[in-house]
């Protein structure tokens, strides 16, 4: 078995990679989506799993993975973590790994700008400091359950930075999951911003806007199994993606990568993508989590794949068929347009409700 799943996040991200075997499955969790997936989609499937695995103690999540601490990424994890710590000792789900980077590691400082905590000065309005403030305390409250439950972090590391890898037992062909990002200056830069920042009341830190030095901070991991490799981007943007990749050696002479799936970064912004990234970059399969809130996935990236891939055969899983700003047209569009292009391309949403499944290994697929 090596499948993975993309839970329905709304604007976030919320993926579970399943392998091992029907009988013996492991798990590896990637982000947790916003407030409200924990309980709608999270909680529901990790108790569906751990009903199929009667004879276990309790479900084990071999390895968590917090790509950033925006809120619709982290709140979810957090969230679990806080179902973890009220039902122990009994609890039905255990972690036993975290990949996670906390607001006061990555600074170097417990501080939030002034405009932050006064709701005062100008960028961004209320509801931006309120998010960003949000987001900061639930990635510090990860790293904080995450220490009082006795969890492994970031490999015995203050950070998690390219070149982390961790090999995860499964029979005869390990699962080998490696961070290619971030990497010394991306995190450097954040800390730079962040010192700049915290000194200029009245102006909220650019770090933590789109494009930005936060985003970049991205856990970005390559996930190997017996020749087959998935890439999993969290809010990366793709010059960096690739130039992490090419730090650890991953890409090929002509500085390309094909990997069975990639997880698009920043649920289909076009503000982090651009048609060479696709060039450079190709998958078998494009997964993209995103309800349509913010304009993604942005109808501007669909189109930078199919120019990119051109008449090659590949599919676009998309989390959501239908949503906001115009998501469904958007989607029906794209497939209009690649049908009558005559290109082998397939678009695939999931029944309102369901999660987006992909089996990389058929002869164990996921069940339930």
């Amino acid at each position: 078995m090596f499948t993975l799943e993309a839970l329905p996040a709304a604007q976030g991200d919320c993926l579970l990679l399943h392998y091992g075997t029907a009988g013996g499955r492991e798990l590896i969790l990637v982000d947790g989506g916003p407030p409200g997936v924990f309980k709608n989609a999270l909680k529901p499937r990790l108790e569906e799993l751990r009903a199929a695995s009667p004879g276990a103690d309790a479900l084990l999540i071999q390895l968590a993975i917090v790509s950033h601490i925006d809120s619709d990424h982290v709140a979810g994890v957090a969230d679990l973590l806080k179902a973890i710590d009220k039902a122990r000792p009994s609890s039905t789900v255990e972690i036993r790994r975290l990949w996670h980077n906390a607001f006061r590691a990555i600074t170097d400082s417990d501080r939030l700008a002034p405009s932050l905590t006064s709701g005062e000065g100008g960028g961004g309005g209320g509801d931006v400091m309120h998010g960003i403030v949000a987001s900061t305390k639930q990635g510090d409250l990860v790293a904080q359950l995450a220490t009082a439950l006795g969890i492994h972090r970031n490999n015995a590391q203050p950070l998690l930075t390219a070149g982390a890898e961790v090999q995860l037992p499964d029979d005869d062909t390990p699962v080998t999951v490696r961070a290619t990002s971030p990497d010394a200056a991306q995190i450097d830069a954040l800390r730079e911003a962040w010192a700049k920042d915290i000194h200029a009341p009245g102006v909220v830190p650019a770090a933590y806007l789109d494009d930005s030095a936060w985003n970049l901070s991205s856990i970005v991991t390559l996930v190997s199994r017996d020749g087959r490799q998935i890439l999993l981007t969290g809010d990366a943007r793709g010059d960096e993606i690739l130039r992490g990749l090419k730090a650890q050696g991953l890409l090929d002479a002509a500085g390309k990568l094909h990997v069975d799936i990639l997880k698009l970064p920043h649920h289909g912004s076009d503000r982090n993508v651009a048609t060479d990234f696709f060039r450079d970059i190709t998958a078998d399969h494009y997964v993209i989590s995103g309800n349509g809130m913010n304009g993604n996935p942005e109808p501007a990236t669909l189109t930078m794949i199919a120019e990119a891939r051109g008449d090659a055969e590949y599919t676009v899983w998309c989390t959501y068929e239908t949503g906001s700003q115009g998501l469904g047209k958007h989607l029906q569009d794209w497939r209009d347009a690649q049908q009558a292009a005559g290109r082998p391309s397939t678009l695939v949403t999931p029944a309102s409700g369901a999660s987006i499944v992909i089996d990389l290994d058929p002869s164990e697929p996921l069940t339930p």
